[in-house]
Formats: structure tokens, C-alpha cells, sequence
């Protein structure tokens, strides 16, 4: 079998509502690594910031702040091993499943307790991502246990919501001379301990990566539509200048068929309004309709131009 690593977070991806399984396969042979992403380096200033907050309070307090009381007797934080030795080689698939957890606690009674810190708000999207998180905390339960560190007894998803609201009352509160504080807000959200589910998910893996083509995709995927958007530009014959011109002359008709279809009281998503009897009217609606059509016409024959590069001539 072919060595292949897969972070808890990256499995994660196969419980999304929204998976895609040809999205997958060209992220799993790409290693992770495609192009146009920037990951803003604020976001990992701000998670360290959260481990920092919870150690910091238990060594001067020697207990954890109060919003995770309701997860019971945690005990202390220990020490995260680095991710080169965090990590398990599954047997059956060959797989090497890796992971970083924000925190690991060691309860009272030796078993482990897991937390994961998400700097979001705890809304409608991100409970689409709950199935992700899920899978990433059991991932680390699994890697846990198979290191031997301990047995895990718990997990959880601690949401830290910026507090973004702020009014005249209490703006001096967080205005200092050199610059401004931001409040965060807990939310604590148990997760179900299912390390059962992990291997199934290991075994998906390794079916997808080990295809010799990518699979089919979703339908309606819009990682697909832009991959092959990408593909088809690359592929052009026409100049960068050139396809330029063909987008700006596609934006241009667009605007005319709305301005059309504003005239004659309509829009691009509502049916067509019933129209008077009177022979001008049916006069001026049937011009409006022709030339609705002439426009169609040339915006499809834009969209071939830049679809399949036209030999490289732009038409007038």
C-alpha cells in the first residue's frame, strides 16, 4: 500500500453534509497542498492565545476558568506532545492519522478529557461543521489511546464567540492608549466519545485515495465548478488580455438584457408579467423579445469564446 497521513481534521471532511468525494482525492494527492490558500495568521495568534488563557488561570488559580465547569471534574491540563509523536499507523489501511489538540486534560481518575477551541460563533453554519469536529476529536481520542497516554472519558467543543458589540457606555472599558481589547465568550458543547467510528472513515480513505482516477463528484459541488472553470482557462488559447475583453463584453451584455427586462417590468427571477392587448404595446414588447433574443445569442457566443478559446480571435 502506498504510505498516506491524514490529520483528525482532514477525516473530519467525509462527515460534512457537503462532501465531495472528488474534492477529496484531489486533496489527498496534492497532500493537503493547493493553490490559492492563505491561511490569515491571526487566527492561530488567536488560538494560541486560548491555551494560553486556560494554562495561565489554572497555574495561578489552580482550577480551570468557570466555563467549564459544566464538564465536570476536568483535573489538570498536561503537557501536548508534539504532532511528529501524536500519531498512530493504522494497520489495515496504512494510514498514519496525526493531530494537534488544543488541550488535554487529565481528570482525577487518570482518564483524559479532550477539548477543542473554536474561535467562532456557535450558529446555523457551524453546526454543519459539527460531524467535522466529531470526527476530529475521536480521531484524537484514538491516537490517545493508541499511544498510551491514558483512556479518554470525555470530549468537547469550546466555542470562544467575539464579542463584537460595543456602545458609549462601556467603549472606555476596552480603549486603552495603545490600542483596544476584545472580548470572548464561551460556549461549551459536549461531543459524543465514538472512537468506533474512526476506522470505517480510515477504510473510505484509503478506497478513495487508491483510485486510479478522481470519483465522480457531487452535484452542484462549487470546488468542481471552479476546478473546471480553472482548467478550461488554462487550457485557452486566448491571451490573458483577450479573455479580458470577452468578460468585459459578456458584463456588458448582461447589463442589456437586465435594462431590458426592466423596462418591460420584469426581472431575471420573476415570471413574465401579463401583458396589455394594445397593438403598440404588442409592438413594443415583441422588439423588446427580439432583441432579448439577439443578446442571448451573443452572450452564448461569448461564453463558447471563452469556454474554448476561439482559435484566439476575439469577435467584435
Amino acid at each position: 500500500m502506498t504510505p498516506l497521513r491524514i490529520s483528525g481534521k482532514n477525516l473530519g471532511q467525509l462527515a460534512l453534509p457537503d462532501f465531495c468525494p472528488r474534492c477529496f482525492w484531489l486533496r489527498l494527492h496534492c497532500e493537503g497542498k493547493l493553490p490559492f490558500q492563505i491561511f490569515p495568521s491571526i487566527f492561530s495568534s488567536i488560538d494560541s492565545y486560548c491555551k494560553r488563557i486556560t494554562n495561565t488561570y489554572y497555574e495561578k488559580h489552580g482550577r480551570l476558568p468557570k466555563w467549564f465547569d459544566a464538564l465536570g471534574a476536568l483535573g489538570q491540563p498536561i503537557a501536548i506532545p508534539h504532532h511528529s509523536k501524536f500519531n498512530f499507523l493504522d494497520p489495515a489501511t496504512g494510514i498514519l492519522l496525526t493531530g494537534a489538540p488544543d488541550e488535554i486534560f487529565k481528570r482525577p481518575d487518570s482518564t483524559l478529557f479532550i477539548p477543542d477551541y473554536k474561535t467562532a460563533r456557535l450558529s446555523q453554519h457551524q453546526d454543519k461543521l459539527h460531524g467535522m469536529y466529531a470526527v476530529q476529536l475521536n480521531a484524537y481520542a484514538v491516537i490517545a489511546e493508541k499511544t498510551g497516554m491514558g483512556k479518554v472519558s470525555g470530549l468537547a467543543l469550546i466555542y470562544y464567540e467575539p464579542q463584537t458589540s460595543v456602545g458609549a457606555d462601556d467603549v472606555d472599558s476596552v480603549v486603552a492608549p495603545d490600542g483596544f481589547a476584545m472580548r470572548f465568550s464561551a460556549k461549551v458543547l459536549p461531543v459524543a466519545l465514538e472512537p468506533d467510528k474512526i476506522p470505517p472513515l480510515l477504510a473510505r480513505v484509503r478506497e478513495i485515495y487508491d483510485l486510479q482516477f478522481p470519483p465522480t463528484g457531487r452535484a452542484g459541488c462549487k470546488d468542481c465548478r471552479s476546478l473546471e472553470e480553472l482548467l478550461v482557462l488554462s487550457a485557452s488559447q486566448l491571451s490573458l488580455e483577450e479573455q479580458w475583453q470577452l468578460k468585459v463584453k459578456l458584463l456588458d451584455l448582461e447589463d442589456e438584457l437586465f435594462l431590458i427586462y426592466f423596462q418591460d417590468g420584469m426581472s431575471f427571477d420573476t415570471p413574465q408579467a401579463h401583458r396589455s392587448g394594445l397593438p403598440e404595446i404588442k409592438k413594443q414588447t415583441a422588439k423588446r423579445d427580439a432583441e432579448r433574443h439577439r443578446i442571448r445569442l451573443a452572450m452564448e457566443a461569448v461564453e463558447r469564446q471563452l469556454r474554448w478559446g476561439a482559435g484566439g480571435k476575439v469577435s467584435g
